[in-house]
């Protein structure tokens, strides 16, 4: 079979299940693959996707950590080239981080008229609340998937997939029903951290998925930005406003951030 790099990169990466080192151990090693797999694989992606040596391929993904070598999609992928204000941060976050991520995103998205998007992953709390007030302002809206593009993870944010799905746009790595793995979350945010054009922190812990992000974006050269929490709480985003993090107290200063470029 004379491959086509569309159906190749396919197929390999619906033989690893989307896993970026099983797909690029095959790619360097110029392993053999079946070419009956592509018949199965094509069967069973109902998604788009998108290749790294297509001439749409995101800019933002060229330079990033392990490039994704091949992206599944619902939606506008030119979602990607907006302006997006990443908003990541703790599972469970307290009332007051709650409260204060709801009231300055919903004066932010008011404030901008929908000039910007978000950029979150649909995990429970911070981006929960985040994505909600999003859709809540029609917003542009890209959520970023630990499982394979098929699989709502956690089942309870069925809506924000479908709003992203549906009238934003849906990305993941991973193919068809792929379970979401540990590992995949932190891997998962780097996508996060390479898209966006600045990234909010309302509130996480010490040791989190969140610092991940953190750090992506930090490599990324990207502004970090960090609501005040409670300092007997030992918040995160003290810690990174100790550290230089712009500090945010209303939806002006999420707005001064996202001007600066």
């Amino acid at each position: 079979m004379a491959w086509k790099v569309d159906d190749l990169l396919l197929t390999i990466s619906y033989i690893c299940s989307g896993e970026w080192n099983d797909i690029y151990d095959i790619i360097k090693n110029k392993k053999k693959v079946d070419s009956t797999r592509f018949i199965e694989a094509r069967d069973n992606v109902k998604s788009q996707f998108i290749q790294i040596l297509s001439d749409e391929y995101p800019d933002c993904y060229k330079h990033a950590h392990n490039p994704p070598i091949l992206l599944y999609y619902y939606g506008d992928i030119k979602l990607l080239k907006t302006p997006l204000l990443a908003v990541v941060g703790s599972r469970h976050p307290t009332d007051y981080q709650k409260r204060m991520t709801e009231k300055i995103l919903d004066a932010f998205f008011e404030k901008t008229k929908n000039e910007y998007g978000i950029i979150s992953g649909l995990a429970r709390g911070i981006d929960q609340i985040a994505m909600g007030v999003a859709m809540r302002h029609h917003a542009k809206s890209v959520g970023v998937l630990g499982s394979g593009i098929e699989y709502c993870y956690p089942k309870e944010n069925k809506h924000i997939y479908d709003y992203c799905k549906e009238h934003g746009l849906l990305i993941s790595e991973y193919p068809c029903n792929v379970k979401p793995l540990p590992e995949h979350f932190p891997f998962r945010n780097r996508l996060i951290a390479s898209a966006c054009q600045a990234m909010f922190v309302p509130g996480a812990s010490q040791r989190s998925g969140t610092s991940t992000s953190i750090k992506y974006a930090l490599e990324a050269g990207k502004d970090i930005l960090a609501l005040p929490c409670d300092l007997e709480n030992n918040d995160l985003t003290d810690y990174l406003i100790h550290d230089g993090a712009d500090v945010i107290i209303n939806a002006d200063d999420l707005i001064d951030a996202m001007n600066k470029k």
